[in-house]
């Protein structure tokens, strides 16, 4: 396998999400093989990707853009062998701070740059009332606030466009 992965967080939508980048490292040719993102315990349907080809030193992006797939904590993209064995596996650790620990809002979980309102005001050139670009107009910190998937008790869980807390 000739392949490397990260994970990004971009700004979607004016809303703060994760992505996962993966790149074919080959440098002549392509190479094909099957694919999988799904969550930590399985507990909701995993994506399969069934033979996908990646051309030499292509980047390729999985998120709710392309796939449609919120990355939550835990999640993990796979590329599986024979049998759907997982052959490389890579997943979402996000740093998670300690009460009072995280340097921008020490532990409030609120926005610092807007103050948790959500947008900002540029007086000084237009006026203009814009989302926040710090934290894409949720008025969170996105330094230590982490997605979670939620399930129910005893019921499905909630799926892949929602349970963000």
């Amino acid at each position: 396998m000739s392949f490397s992965g990260s994970f990004e967080l971009a700004t979607i939508r004016s809303f703060r999400l994760y992505s996962f980048v993966l790149k074919c490292t080959k440098w002549f040719g392509s190479e094909t093989v099957d694919c999988m993102i799904s969550d930590e315990y399985g507990r909701v349907q995993p994506f399969y990707f069934r033979e996908q080809t990646f051309k030499a030193g292509m980047s390729y992006r999985f998120d709710m853009n392309t796939v449609n797939w919120n990355w939550y904590q835990h999640d993990f993209f796979a590329i599986l062998g024979k049998d759907d064995k997982i052959v490389q596996k890579w997943q979402l650790n996000i740093k998670e701070y300690g009460p009072g620990e995280c340097p921008d809002c020490h532990g409030r979980e609120v926005c610092k740059y807007c103050r948790g309102n959500a947008f900002t005001v540029d007086l000084q050139r237009t006026g203009e009332i814009r989302n926040c670009p710090h934290c894409g107009g949720t008025g969170r910190c996105y330094r230590c606030w982490v997605p979670r998937r939620e399930y129910g008790i005893g019921g499905p869980p909630t799926g892949i466009g929602n349970g963000y807390r």
